[in-house]
C-alpha cells in the first residue's frame, strides 16, 4: 500500500525525512521505529521534547540510563504522542494508522530496559 504523503501534516512529513536522515546516517536501508522516535526526540519545535521537559523537571530527576520512572515517563509522552498524531493525520486509513500506532510501540518498547 502506498503512503499517502499529502495526507500527513507538514510537521508529520519532516518527521519521517528526518527519520529517513537518521537511518541512512547510521547505515540503515530502512526506516525503523527507533528512527521516528530519535526525529521526533531532536525536534526541538516539536511537542514530544517539550512533554518530555515538562515530565523531566515535574520530577527533578538526572537520566542516566533509563529507569523505571524513565520508563513511565516515556510511555506517557508515546501515548499523548498517539493522541497528537491522531489528530494531526486524521486523513489517514485504519490501516496506517495501526502500522503507525506499532512503529511508536516498538520504539518504546526498544528503549526499555531488559529485566
Amino acid at each position: 500500500m502506498a503512503i499517502r504523503w499529502d495526507k500527513f501534516t507538514v510537521k508529520s512529513q519532516q518527521a519521517m525525512q528526518q527519520a529517513q536522515n537518521r537511518a541512512t546516517e547510521l547505515g540503515n536501508p530502512e526506516i525503523q521505529p527507533v528512527h521516528l522516535l530519535l526525529a521526533l526526540i531532536e525536534d526541538r519545535e516539536g511537542v514530544i521534547p517539550a512533554v518530555l521537559r515538562d515530565r523531566i523537571s515535574a520530577t527533578s530527576a538526572r537520566l542516566v540510563y533509563l529507569t523505571p520512572r524513565g520508563a513511565t515517563v516515556l510511555a506517557e509522552a508515546h501515548r499523548q504522542a498517539i493522541a497528537i498524531e491522531e489528530r494531526m493525520m486524521s486523513g489517514l486509513t485504519q490501516a496506517e494508522r495501526r502500522k503507525l500506532r506499532t512503529w511508536l510501540a516498538n520504539a518504546a518498547a526498544a528503549l526499555n530496559p531488559m529485566p
